[in-house]
Order: C-alpha cells, then sequence, then structure tokens
C-alpha cells in the first residue's frame, strides 16, 4: 500500500481553478499572515517524502 503524502502551499496548485484545494476547517479557509494555505494530497514517489505542512494562524476566524 502506498502512503499518501499531504502537500499544502500558499501558492494555488490549479491557477485556473484555486478554489478547489482550499485548506478548510468546519467551512473557514485556513490562512498564514492572511494568505490562504491550499493543500492536496498524492502518492508519495519513496518512503521517505513527507508532508509538506503549513499551519494556519487565523485563530481568530474560528472563535465565534
Amino acid at each position: 500500500m502506498n502512503k499518501q503524502l499531504i502537500i499544502e502551499s500558499l501558492k494555488p496548485f490549479d491557477i485556473n481553478n484555486p478554489e478547489k484545494d482550499l485548506k478548510k476547517y468546519n467551512g473557514i479557509i485556513c490562512k498564514l499572515d492572511n494568505q490562504p494555505i491550499y493543500r492536496r494530497t498524492r502518492e508519495a514517489l519513496n518512503s521517505e517524502e513527507e508532508d509538506i505542512l503549513i499551519p494556519h494562524n487565523n485563530i481568530e476566524d474560528f472563535k465565534h
């Protein structure tokens, strides 16, 4: 079974449809310094590849 990697970026993976890969939690877009974070998964090419994660800092958006 192949390992799935999580890849996050501050640049959209698909410039023609950037909304497709937005990282969301409870319907709220996760952001780092007001920039949206994009998230995609793919199969690892080898066993040493690791996830690339970007922690969000728009905590106030999640407090209702």
